[in-house]
């Protein structure tokens, strides 16, 4: 079967010219990202439910039942819909689904004000199977998906004991390649930015930094922890903050890049020199963190390989493989050092994994 592409933009184009509207506006509406009125965007989805009239509903359940959906809950959209690591996902789940005859499709999902085209494949039970990204309360969500029985994965997540299936990373590893390279280096004044530690990946290391901490002896300095959103401008107001005061850490874990670009610009703008006044590190790894200045150390986190298991096991939960009580699957990270802790180390550019 032809690999399924839903809505591709050529279909976007029609929607918007017939409805005199831009593409952008489509795409909003769709994703349930960005600001749409509740009256256009109806107009949007009436017009997506007629091109199920003309597909013919006979022909048109089975394509639907050949989609999967990589769907993150609707409190989440605000460290952006496209993001370098949903655009690996997107990407890695392609490579394994559409081979065997798989569409993706990327949605948000569960906003009570503003239902997308997700919570309309989830109630219509239009959708194969899905995998899980940006979630809290795992649990409670899985309990609550419209379909009983979807087969599902979470991703990015470390959920043992809970019957759930998920690909994550050990969490503990991932900090403790932070903090132990900051040791090794001489750096004792330590501080950590981090996301929202409702999610529990940034739960994980928030914990796991407390405790390396104390395991050690050193000061665990309340002003130097700090939660904030995942963007750069967050990064940057938040480390503006903590660079400017009297006391101040020596080194920055920043949980996400993006929070490291902004890091990386504050320090910039108050004269400080990376990595001679302030050591920056980052647990992401995406592509970009390779050509700041200075490049960026890494705790590399497997994005591509996470997604690409993550769609694998779907695929054998939805072709009626063996049932197995769990699938628990949990990666290693790989710390990448650069020049953000070590002043003068170059590496070649390198494939850095998404």
């Amino acid at each position: 079967m032809k690999p399924i592409h839903f809505l591709p933009r050529h279909r976007l184009g029609d929607i918007a010219r017939e409805l005199g509207i831009s593409e952008t506006t489509v795409s909003r509406a769709l994703s349930g990202k960005g600001r749409v009125s509740p009256a256009t965007r109806e107009r949007i989805l009436e017009r997506v439910r007629r091109l199920d009239e003309v597909a013919g509903s006979e022909k048109l359940r089975p394509i639907l039942k050949r989609m999967v959906g990589l769907f993150t809950p609707w409190y989440s959209t605000g460290h952006g819909m496209r993001t370098g690591v949903s655009t690996a996902a997107v990407e890695a789940l392609r490579t394994v689904c559409e081979p065997r005859g798989y569409g993706v499709i990327f949605s948000s999902f569960g906003d009570p004000h503003q239902p997308t085209l997700g919570d309309d494949l989830l109630r219509s039970g239009s959708l194969a199977g899905l995998v899980l990204y940006r979630t809290q309360q795992e649990r409670t969500l899985s309990a609550v998906l419209p379909r009983p029985g979807l087969p599902h994965v979470f991703v990015y997540r470390s959920l043992p004991g809970t019957g759930l299936n998920y690909v994550g990373i050990d969490f503990r590893e991932a900090i403790s390649l932070a903090v132990e390279h900051c040791l090794e280096l001489g750096y004792r004044d330590l501080g950590l930015l981090s996301g929202d530690t409702a999610y529990p990946s940034h739960g994980a290391y928030r914990e796991n930094f407390l405790r390396l901490l104390e395991q050690r002896g050193l000061e665990r300095i309340v002003p130097w922890i700090r939660e904030s959103e995942l963007t750069e401008s967050a990064g940057y107001e938040v480390a503006k903050r903590v660079l400017g005061g009297a006391a101040a850490p020596r080194a920055l874990i920043c949980c996400s890049d993006r929070l490291a670009f902004g890091v990386l610009r504050a320090a910039a703008d108050l004269g400080k020199n990376v990595p001679r006044d302030l050591a920056v590190i980052s647990l992401d790894g995406t592509p970009p963190t390779a050509y700041t200045q200075p490049a960026l150390t890494v705790v590399r986190i497997p994005w591509s390989e996470m997604f690409t298991l993550a769609g694998k096991v779907l695929l054998e939960m939805i072709e009626g493989a063996p049932a197995v009580r769990q699938a628990a699957i949990q990666l290693g990270c790989e710390l990448v050092v650069r020049e953000s802790t070590v002043a003068g180390i170059r590496q070649p550019d390198e494939p850095v994994t998404a």
